[in-house]
């Protein structure tokens, strides 16, 4: 079973020069192929680099609207406070200044 003129063993022999995965000289596929692993593995590291891309522009779009949120709920909340006691908060005697607003009605009566 040994092959004098090649130096391969006939049985043993796994690279028979058709597979593309050995280093053989006369097999023009296995420059494809090692490009094709390399591709793949730089496609799967661009893939990578996009879903960590993603999960970046989410969780800073996420992050910036809570503090938006924050600081709009600070804006809110100092303005109201900033109003509080600025009212008078006892009724004032003195009429409206419009004729047609609500006047309590008399409560003494006429006899005529």
């Amino acid at each position: 079973d040994f092959d004098e003129g090649s130096g391969k063993t006939g049985a043993s022999d796994i690279d028979d020069g058709a597979s593309g995965y050995g280093p053989d000289d006369e097999d023009s596929d296995f420059a494809w192929n090692s490009c094709w692993f390399v591709s793949f593995g730089v496609m799967q590291f661009i893939i990578f680099m996009i879903i960590i891309i993603i999960t970046a522009v989410i969780g800073g779009s996420v992050v910036g609207l809570l503090v938006a949120i924050l600081l709009i709920t600070l804006v809110v909340y100092r303005m109201r406070k900033k109003d509080e006691g600025s009212y008078a908060l006892d009724e004032s005697k003195t009429p409206p200044a419009y004729p047609y607003a609500y006047h309590k009605a008399p409560t003494r009566e006429f006899y005529a």
